[in-house]
């Protein structure tokens, strides 16, 4: 299992990531030489790929499966897309202390990732490429759309998150509430309203604060 990107999204999984695979199943792949993060893989003598054409001959082997634990959304599905161009192959992970049940949700497994504590209840929807970070509880009957990212602490419920959106820490997306597309949720936010298309929100309850470029009113 090669894991791509040594940020602190991939630190925060390590522990999680070692209980799932063994240590020599699983390889940590950075493009650069000077990221800051490669000497602490190193440290922990954990198997390190540094640059494209060293990834693309360990996928050559039959080792392609791959997990990208990358922040921002539209980054990361760039990486997944650019990787299967190279035979990598994105698959999910799912923390063994995520308390859930995928026969009675959906859980699209492209490189979706469900950090640990998170609590996924039935009927519920999850897009590709999305991030559910530890101790966030997605309640019944939500969807989750592609390459969103819901930050920790977070409880979301009977709600709609549309493609691409940023739901920052600790905030709460009250029942039956609708969320556009690139929207970005400060961190802290109650949200009882619908929400459009790249608007920018905090507060509690949350207001607009301003939109992303190419979106408005």
């Amino acid at each position: 299992m090669v894991i791509v990107g040594l940020g602190g999204q991939t630190k925060d999984a390590l522990t999680d990531l070692v209980v799932s695979y063994s240590e020599s199943d699983l390889w940590f792949y950075t493009d650069f030489e000077n990221d800051s993060s490669l000497e602490f893989f190193k440290d922990h003598n954990l198997n390190v790929l540094v640059g494209k054409g060293k990834l693309k001959a360990h996928f050559s082997k039959g080792n392609n499966d791959f997990i990208a634990f990358i922040g921002n959304n539209i980054a990361r599905e760039k990486v997944v897309q650019d990787l299967k161009k190279i035979g990598g192959n994105p698959t999910c992970f799912i923390s063994q202390s995520a308390h859930l049940n995928l026969n009675y949700l959906a859980l699209n497994v492209t490189n979706t990732i469900v950090m640990d504590n998170t609590h996924l209840s039935a009927n519920v929807q999850i897009g590709e490429g999305s991030v559910i970070y530890t101790k966030t509880s997605i309640a019944h009957d939500s969807v989750i759309g592609k390459y969103v990212f819901v930050s920790a602490y977070c409880a979301i419920s009977d709600s709609v998150i549309e493609d691409y959106t940023f739901i920052g820490l600790n905030s709460m997306i009250g029942p039956k509430v609708h969320i556009g597309k690139h929207c970005v949720i400060g961190a802290n936010s109650y949200v009882k309203e619908n929400v459009k298309d790249g608007a920018i929100v905090a507060g509690s309850p949350a207001k607009i604060i301003g939109y992303k470029d190419g979106f408005g009113e």
